[in-house]
């Protein structure tokens, strides 16, 4: 009866030529074959007519954005994450200053917010808060001029 801790037989991590079954079936799996010159990223569908010099805007470079300019104020504006429990919709940060009280909804140019999320937005907003829906640097640079 042999070892399961016996080395004598194929191992699956072999660089000898004389490659067992195992090592074949393991380096087929981690192989990654190349999907042609003009691959999707992960996810997305490529845009036609886009220049791939210019570079594309998307939501986290406008969250990162809004972190940074919050950052500026450090003793005036506070920033915070947003999570509803058990419902969908929520703006994704509330911006908080002396008295005011923004909820803020980061959205790649051009994007409009979900059906659910508007829907939450306009509840939100039926009952006073303010909610801004931010899609471009400006936009972000013109609500901190706003709050400050």
């Amino acid at each position: 009866m042999t070892s399961p801790w016996d080395t004598t037989g194929p191992s699956i991590f072999t660089k000898d030529k004389s490659k067992s079954a195992v090592s074949t079936q393991v380096q087929a799996k981690l192989h990654v074959k190349p999907r042609g010159k003009e691959a999707p990223i992960r996810g997305r569908a490529p845009i036609p007519g886009l220049n791939k010099n210019v570079p594309v805007v998307r939501e986290r470079d406008l969250e990162r954005h809004l972190v940074a300019m919050v950052a500026r104020y450090p003793s005036t504006l506070l920033l915070r994450k947003v999570q509803w429990v058990g419902r969908r919709g929520a703006p994704d940060r509330v911006l908080l200053a002396y008295g005011k009280t923004v909820w803020v909804e980061l959205k790649a140019p051009g994007q409009k917010a979900d059906p659910h999320q508007g829907r939450e937005h306009e509840r939100m907003r039926k009952l006073g808060a303010v909610v801004w829906l931010l899609d471009s640097v400006k936009a972000i640079d013109d609500l901190i001029a706003s709050v400050v």
